[in-house]
Order: structure tokens, then C-alpha cells, then sequence
């Protein structure tokens, strides 16, 4: 069977194998639909191996992102592949396990990133500030991209144009990575190579691995849920504020309306149309009296206020 571009399941396996030195696992379940493998090789080549972002970065941010996929192949894998660039087991557990952005703490992250004026000339060097808070600036654009225009702007003005779209294909292509691989149950990280090679080391360096590892999804689950409350708590806080807000303005109106209707002296309000907006009780108690309504000229907005002497202007 062929590929769209008529390339044969072992042509695309053979350019995945050129790319990573071996087939990761993932790409496996694609194999019995060709056009899907080759689909999924494009993105991978196209979105992360050929993207112009540093390989470094690229890596560390994806083991990052890997905490938000449920399947745990992704962030193993994705930790081997961070150990294969050179990162300790204990580096690596410093990154998985740092507090990740959220909407009550985006704005301390930013500080540090409005203070740069001009698009960066370089890439900042591996865990500097400047580096770790682009990382985290990225990470929020992932987690909450309805509540992420500060840090569009901020990212986009720094990294400059072509820098900015890498980041964006790189976050669309993890979007869907991630569901790939949710979708793949089968998917086991014993089965991948690089995992193979660098697991035992990994652990070795560092012996919390292991139960980060094996629990990482509830930590973040429990994470997310705890930033959502928060969230809702916040947004409770300010719906009570409007209808505090909202009882406060229509006390108001209301009082307005019985000194209105109190006054001893009748008001009438028309609109430029000559049409009556309101009156109070003192004007309609004089018209029912006087069984006649004064006329007046189209486009005359003013109040007009009936007295003992007559008709007249309200604050004329």
C-alpha cells in the first residue's frame, strides 16, 4: 500500500530511522495506515526535528509539557531524550517538578520579560532566568491560551516573528502529539530504545525518578484542580462584587425615582421627538387637573416643571 506521495511504509520508516537513529515506538500503531504514519512522520519532522528553535529547548519544554499527557510513555521518553542531550537525573527532576505557571502567578513571570525591550539577538543560555521564564511564558500559552494575550504579546515582541510561529507549530504539534499518544494504549516505554539506554542511569542519578514517574498524572491532576478552585473562588468573589455593585445602583435609582416623585412641583421629561419619558405625580395630578398637555417643539430634550405659576424650564 502507498502513501499520498507514493512513498512505501518502509520509505517512511526508513527517512524516521535516518531522523532518530532507530523507530520510536509511537509511530508503531501508524504502520497498518500508511497515509498515517506518513501524516504523523511530517508533523514530527516538520513541527520539532526541523524546527529552528535550539534542540535543547525544544526538548526540555516538550519533557515539560509531557507532565499534561496522560500516558506516562510520553514524559519517560521525553526524559531519556533530555539525558541523551546531556541533563543529569537530578536536572531533569528539577524541571518535571518545578511549579508550573498559572493565572495567579503568569504576571511575576512576566516582570522579568517586560524589562527586555528588543527582540533577543541569541537564545538565551540553558537555565538562565531568562530562559526558564520563556519556558514558563510557552507552558502557560499551552495551559491556558483563552487567558494567554500578555504573554502573545510579551513572547511575540521578544522572540521575533520566525522565532514566535516555531514556538506556536511546536505547541500545536504537541497538542496533538499528546493526543496521539493518549489514544495509543498499547504504547509502553520498555519498548523505546532511547528509554532503554538511559532509564537506569536516570534513576541511578537521581532516585526520585521513579515515583514521579509512577504518579506524576495525580500530582498535576491534583495541581490543575487546585488552580481551577482557585479560579472559581476568584470568580465568585467577583460576581458577588457586580451584584453588590448592581443592589447599590438600583437603591440608588430608587431613592432618585421617590425625591422625583416626592418633589411638590410637577416634571416632565420629553425626548427630542416630543415623546414623554417621565413625570412625576405632581405633573400628572396638574394635567388631570388641567385635562390638557402642553405641545412642544421636535427636538426640545429639555425637563420642563409646572408651578403655581404656570409652566417652565427645569434648570433653565
Amino acid at each position: 500500500m502507498q502513501t499520498s506521495e507514493h512513498l512505501s511504509v518502509e520509505g517512511i520508516l526508513a527517512e524516521i530511522t535516518t531522523g532518530y537513529g532507530y523507530v520510536p515506538p509511537f509511530f508503531t500503531p501508524a504502520i497498518a495506515t500508511p497515509a498515517i504514519l506518513e501524516n504523523l512522520w511530517q508533523q514530527t519532522k516538520i513541527a520539532y526535528i526541523d524546527n529552528p528553535l535550539p534542540a535543547l529547548f525544544k526538548d526540555e519544554l516538550l519533557a515539560y509539557l509531557a507532565r499534561y499527557c496522560r500516558t506516562s510513555y510520553c514524559v519517560v521518553y521525553r526524559s531519556s531524550l533530555l539525558h541523551a542531550r546531556g541533563l543529569t537525573g537530578y536536572e531533569i527532576y528539577s524541571l518535571l517538578t518545578s511549579p508550573a505557571p498559572t493565572p495567579t502567578n503568569i504576571e511575576q513571570h512576566l516582570a522579568l520579560l517586560t524589562n527586555v525591550h528588543e527582540p533577543m539577538a541569541a537564545w538565551p543560555e540553558y537555565g538562565s532566568e531568562l530562559e526558564k521564564t520563556i519556558l514558563l511564558c510557552i507552558t502557560y500559552l499551552f495551559l491556558y491560551p483563552k487567558r494567554a494575550e500578555r504573554c502573545r504579546d510579551v513572547l511575540r515582541r521578544l522572540l521575533d516573528t520566525e522565532r514566535y510561529n516555531a514556538v506556536v507549530q511546536l505547541l500545536m504539534y504537541t497538542k496533538s502529539y499528546h493526543f496521539w499518544l493518549e489514544s495509543q494504549t498499547e504504547l509502553t516505554y520498555l519498548d523505546d530504545f532511547s528509554v532503554r539506554e538511559h532509564l537506569s542511569i536516570m534513576v541511578a542519578e537521581e532516585p526520585r525518578l521513579p515515583d514521579f514517574f509512577l504518579n506524576y498524572w495525580k500530582k498535576v491532576r491534583k495541581e490543575r484542580r487546585s488552580h481551577e478552585e482557585h479560579l472559581a473562588a476568584q470568580r465568585e468573589q467577583l460576581e458577588a462584587r457586580l451584584l453588590e455593585t448592581e443592589f447599590t445602583a438600583a437603591d440608588h435609582a430608587s431613592r432618585l425615582e421617590a425625591i422625583f416623585e416626592a418633589m411638590t412641583d410637577g416634571v416632565v421629561i420629553y425626548d427630542a421627538s416630543g415623546r414623554v419619558l417621565q413625570m412625576n405625580s405632581a405633573y400628572r395630578m396638574f394635567m388631570t387637573s388641567a385635562r390638557k398637555t402642553p405641545v412642544f417643539q421636535a427636538g426640545d430634550t429639555r425637563a420642563y416643571l409646572v408651578g403655581r405659576d404656570g409652566l417652565g424650564l427645569l434648570d433653565s
